[in-house]
């Protein structure tokens, strides 16, 4: 399956350089058919703050899908019966949001990974094609994709224990609810921000992590200095940002 071709393909891109990727809210199979045509490597559902219904997402996965790009998901808490529920439907990856322990982050994999390594349920879904291509070698070697969001301040001073995570794929920092734990709403150039930003980067490079952020804004050049700064795993923009950052104002 090429989704399962990508997930290594991206594992493998945030080891040793790095994987682009957006962010979608708008549940449109149209606008996602557009995006992954658009050489994003993913493209991850906000489930937190996009208005999609669980069973919108089928569509928009095959969407996406057509373009070679993996379907992720941002669920909206670490409730792990909606991210078992998408990842039957064919995401390739979950992102957490707000992980601030290690007992957090290290439950919720375990809640979502097949044994040996975690305790969710198999069975025929749309993930195996219902059965068409359910194999224990397919169910262990393409797991699926999972980042931790680093989005407050507990989680920043707990990282040192949630590096030590097994099968966590990454970290990905959430800047404007990071921003707001730290009473500087959308200030990305507070200093108190940046050193966070910058503890952050510096442990997760100490423990050989890869470290993702989401670049709202779109704008290529703040993508370029993401890159200088050591980020291998960027959301570039957002579908309703493309489409309004170009209208005539």
């Amino acid at each position: 399956m090429i989704k399962n071709k990508k997930i290594l393909e991206i594992r493998k891109k945030i080891k040793k350089k790095f994987s682009l990727g957006s962010w979608m809210q708008i549940p449109s199979s149209d606008i996602a058919e557009i995006m992954g045509q658009s050489n994003f490597d993913w493209v991850a559902l906000d489930m937190e703050h996009g208005s999609f219904e669980l069973n919108q997402t089928v569509e928009i996965f095959r969407a996406l899908e057509l373009g070679n790009t993996l379907p992720m998901v941002r669920v909206p808490t670490d409730d792990t019966a909606l991210a078992k529920k998408v990842l039957d439907f064919g995401a390739g990856g979950i992102i957490f949001p707000n992980i601030s322990s290690y007992e957090q982050i290290e439950n919720n994999i375990s809640e979502i990974s097949f044994p040996p390594l975690g305790n969710r349920g198999i069975g025929f879904n749309r993930d195996n094609l219902f059965g068409m291509n359910f194999s224990k070698e397919k169910i262990t070697k393409y797991k699926p994709i999972i980042f931790a969001m680093i989005e407050n301040i507990q989680g920043v001073e707990n990282l040192e224990e949630i590096l030590k995570v097994k099968n966590l794929d990454g970290i990905f920092i959430g800047p404007y609810d990071l921003s707001a734990s730290l009473n500087c709403i959308g200030n990305f150039k507070n200093k108190l921000f940046k050193q966070n930003i910058s503890y952050i980067l510096k442990k997760s490079r100490k423990n050989k992590f890869p470290v993702g952020i989401h670049v709202p804004s779109g704008e290529k050049k703040e993508i370029k200095k993401c890159l200088k700064m050591g980020f291998s795993f960027i959301a570039d923009g957002t579908d309703a940002v493309f489409i309004y950052k170009n209208s005539f104002k």
